[in-house]
């Protein structure tokens, strides 16, 4: 099971730094939901043109942050009883 968490900690690690990097920045706009996560954008699916009105804003690194996060507690946890055994 260690085994197990441990890599899905650096994966959730991994992929927070790549979301917080400018690699980020040439993603399409419908990756996640194109690889079966929830659309968030908030744009229904009809028969009608959508268009995406560009705002320069500041960025929110929330989910970067809490990804990284959850990634290094259970990379440490892995690792406290991978040493325990």
């Amino acid at each position: 099971m260690t085994c197990w968490t441990l890599r899905i900690g650096i994966f959730l690690i991994a992929s927070g730094l790549t979301l917080a990097s400018p690699v980020a920045d040439i993603l399409p706009l419908g990756f996640w939901s194109g690889i079966g996560a929830p659309d968030i954008s908030g744009s229904a699916s009809s028969s009608q043109s959508a268009y995406v009105r560009v705002v320069p804003i500041k960025e929110d690194r929330s989910i970067e942050f809490v990804l990284i996060g959850a990634g290094l507690f259970l990379v440490a946890t892995a690792l406290f009883f991978r040493r325990k055994n």
